[in-house]
C-alpha cells in the first residue's frame, strides 16, 4: 500500500510564485551556480525551510520527503553537505546576489519610496567568523563573536538592501554603508525612516545630497528633549498646537523649524496615563518586596 505523503504547499507556492513572476531564482543567482548543479534546488530547499519549521541543515534530510525535492526541482536527495556549501558560497557571492537581487526589485517597480531602516546583530558560539566581532549584542549574549546586519525594507514590505558588517561596528558607521546601496534601487524623493541610531548630521547631509528625505528620532537625553518640551509649552500656551489622530489615539502636536530640518513632538494624554501607570505599579512592587528604589526618572 502507498504510503501518503504530507508537506507545506503554502511555502512552496510563495517559492514558485516568486519564480513564475519574476524569474527569481535565475535571475537573482547567476553567475553564482559555477559547476554546481543542484545549487538552486538546494537554494529553494533552504528558503522553504526558512519559511516554515527552521530545522537545522543537520535535520533537513530527515525531514524532506522525496516528492517535496521533485518540487524544488531536485533529481535526487540533497545532502547536508551539499546545503552547507551551499550557504558557503552564498556568502562568498554575497555582494553579486544583493546586486542581482536589487536589479530585480528596480526592474519590476517593487521599490516602495517609503522605506524603514533598521539594524540588528547575530551571535556565532566559535571563532571561525573572520567578521564575528565583540560589540554591543541584541541578542544579549555579550561574551560570544557577533555580526551586525542592516536591512531596509519597504512600506509594501518587500525589503530591497541588506548590509552585513563586522561585530563591532555601531549603528551611525552601519548606516553610512546602508547609504551606499539605497541609491541603487531607490527614486529620487524617497522617504527613509531611521531611529536615532543613524541619526547624525553626516548621515543626514549624505541622504539629502542622494536626493532623499527622512524621518528619525532624536536621541533620549535630557538636555534634548528639554528643549522640544519647551518648544510644545510655548506652541500650547500660543494656542498653536495641531490635533492629530492615529488609529485611536488621539495627539497634540507641535510643530518648528531649526537648523534645515522640520521638528516634531507630540503628546498623548492617554500614553501619559498607561506610562505612569506602570511606573506606579512598578514602584508598589518594589516596595512590596523592599528592595532598593531607582533613582533614576
Amino acid at each position: 500500500m502507498r504510503q501518503n505523503v504530507a508537506f507545506s504547499i503554502g511555502n512552496l507556492a510563495v517559492i514558485e510564485k516568486a519564480d513564475a513572476d519574476f524569474g527569481f531564482f535565475k535571475n537573482v543567482f547567476s553567475g553564482v551556480e559555477g559547476k554546481a548543479k543542484s545549487l538552486i534546488p538546494s537554494i529553494k530547499l533552504l528558503i522553504y525551510n526558512r519559511l516554515g519549521d527552521c530545522l537545522s541543515i543537520n535535520r533537513l534530510g530527515e525531514f524532506t520527503s522525496k516528492e517535496l525535492f521533485s518540487r524544488l526541482g531536485a533529481k535526487e536527495p540533497i545532502s547536508d553537505r551539499t546545503n552547507n556549501r551551499t550557504l558557503e558560497r552564498l556568502g562568498i557571492k554575497a555582494q553579486l546576489i544583493m546586486a542581482n537581487y536589487q536589479g530585480v526589485v528596480k526592474q519590476n517597480g517593487l521599490a516602495s519610496d517609503v522605506q524603514h531602516v533598521d539594524f540588528s546583530s547575530s551571535y556565532f558560539i566559535g571563532e571561525e567568523c573572520k567578521m564575528g566581532k565583540l560589540g554591543y549584542s541584541r541578542d544579549h549574549r555579550p561574551g560570544n563573536p557577533q555580526i551586525t546586519y542592516g536591512i531596509s525594507v519597504g512600506e509594501n514590505k518587500i525589503p530591497t538592501a541588506l548590509t552585513i558588517q563586522n561585530g563591532n561596528v555601531v549603528d551611525k558607521e552601519h548606516m553610512a554603508v546602508m547609504l551606499k546601496l539605497c541609491p541603487k534601487v531607490l527614486e529620487p524623493g524617497s522617504i527613509l525612516i531611521f531611529d536615532c541610531g543613524g541619526n547624525t548630521k553626516k548621515n543626514k547631509e549624505k541622504i539629502f545630497s542622494l536626493g532623499f528625505d527622512y524621518l528619525t528620532l532624536k536621541p533620549k537625553k535630557r538636555g534634548t528633549y528639554k528643549v522640544f518640551i519647551q518648544q510644545y509649552l510655548k506652541q500650547k500656551k500660543e494656542k498653536k498646537l495641531v490635533e492629530v489622530k492615529f488609529g485611536e489615539q488621539i495627539y497634540t502636536c507641535a510643530k518648528w523649524g531649526n537648523d534645515g530640518e522640520s521638528h516634531y513632538i507630540f503628546f498623548s494624554k492617554k500614553t501619559k496615563q498607561e506610562q505612569m501607570g506602570i511606573k506606579h505599579s512598578k514602584l508598589r512592587r518594589k516596595l512590596e518586596k523592599n528592595e532598593e528604589l531607582l533613582k533614576k526618572v
